[in-house]
C-alpha cells in the first residue's frame, strides 16, 4: 500500500491539472499491483489483491442504465453515484476497528477521489455554459411547481446526496444551497395563490425569491449560476482531488501501523 501512495503522489505532482483530471484509476491500480505484487506471489498477497479488485469493482461499476436520461440528469446521477461511494467509504473509515483496516480504506478512498477524473466530461460540459446548465437544472429541480412537467426523482436524490457529501467533506460553494428554500417558498406561494397559471418564468421567480429588482438580478445572475455549477461539480474538480488527497496522505502518515 505504501507504493500506492507514492505512485499517487508522483502522479499528482508531476502531471498538469488537465492531465491529472483525466487519470484512469484502473491504470493506477494496475501499476501499483505490478510494482508490489510480482515480488512475493504469496497466498496472502493474492487474497489481498483479489479483495482490492473486488472492492474496486463495487466502487467503479458501470452505469449503463442511465442511457435513456437527458444529459444533464444523466451527469447528475453519475456524479451522485460518485458522491455516494465517497460517503460509504468514509462511513467504513469512521467505524474501522483497527489501524490496518483504516489505512487500507483510506487508500481506497484516495483512489476513489482520483477516479472522479474519469468522469470529467460531465463537469466539463456543465462548465461550457454555466448559466445555461444552471437554468436547466433548476427548472428540472422544480419542474412541477414551475408548471413545466414532473420533478425528476433521480435529480432530487442527486441533490440530497450532494448535500450530505458537502456536509461530510466540506464544499466551499455550499452557501448556494441556502437559496433553495427561498425559491421553494416562492413557488409554493404561487401554487397556493394561482394553481392554474401557465408555466412560470425562472428569472421572475428568482428575482422575487431573492428580493432583487431587474437591474440587481441582471448584475448577479451570472455569478449565481456559476456558483451553482461550482457547487454541483466540486467533488469532481481538481481543487477537491488535490485537497482530499493531501488530507488522506496526512491521515495515513499519522497512523501508527506500517
Amino acid at each position: 500500500m505504501k507504493a500506492l501512495y507514492i505512485l499517487i503522489g508522483l502522479l499528482f505532482f508531476s502531471l498538469s491539472m488537465t492531465s491529472y483530471a483525466q487519470i484512469n484509476v484502473f491504470d493506477i491500480v494496475e501499476d501499483a499491483k505490478n510494482e508490489r505484487g510480482d515480488a512475493t506471489g504469496s497466498a496472502k498477497e493474492d487474497l489481498d489483491r483479489k479483495a482490492l479488485e473486488e472492492g474496486m469493482q463495487r466502487f467503479f461499476g458501470d452505469l449503463n442504465e442511465l442511457d435513456d436520461l437527458p444529459v444533464e440528469i444523466r451527469c447528475l446521477v453519475l456524479m451522485k453515484t460518485h458522491h455516494s461511494k465517497l460517503l460509504a467509504n468514509q462511513q467504513e473509515v469512521d467505524k474501522a476497528g483497527n489501524c490496518k483496516l483504516t489505512k487500507n480504506l483510506l487508500g481506497m478512498q484516495a483512489l476513489l477521489v482520483l477516479s472522479a477524473g474519469t468522469q470529467i466530461y460531465c463537469p466539463d460540459e456543465f462548465n461550457t455554459d454555466k448559466e445555461y446548465y444552471g437554468r436547466l437544472i433548476l427548472k428540472k429541480k422544480y419542474a412541477y411547481l414551475m408548471r413545466s412537467g414532473y420533478n425528476s426523482e433521480e435529480l432530487g436524490k442527486a441533490f440530497y446526496v450532494l448535500q450530505k457529501t458537502s456536509e461530510e467533506f466540506g464544499n466551499p460553494y455550499s452557501k448556494i444551497a441556502g437559496t433553495f428554500p427561498f425559491i421553494l417558498k416562492e413557488l409554493h406561494e404561487r401554487w397556493m395563490n394561482d394553481p392554474d397559471s401557465g408555466e412560470l418564468d425562472l428569472d421572475t421567480i428568482l428575482k422575487i425569491a431573492f428580493k432583487l429588482n431587474e437591474e440587481e438580478w441582471n448584475d448577479q445572475k451570472e455569478e449565481y449560476f456559476s456558483e451553482l455549477i461550482d457547487y454541483i461539480t466540486y467533488f469532481h474538480s481538481p481543487e477537491f482531488m488535490a485537497k482530499r488527497s493531501g488530507e488522506i496522505n496526512s491521515l495515513t502518515q499519522s497512523l501508527p501501523c506500517k
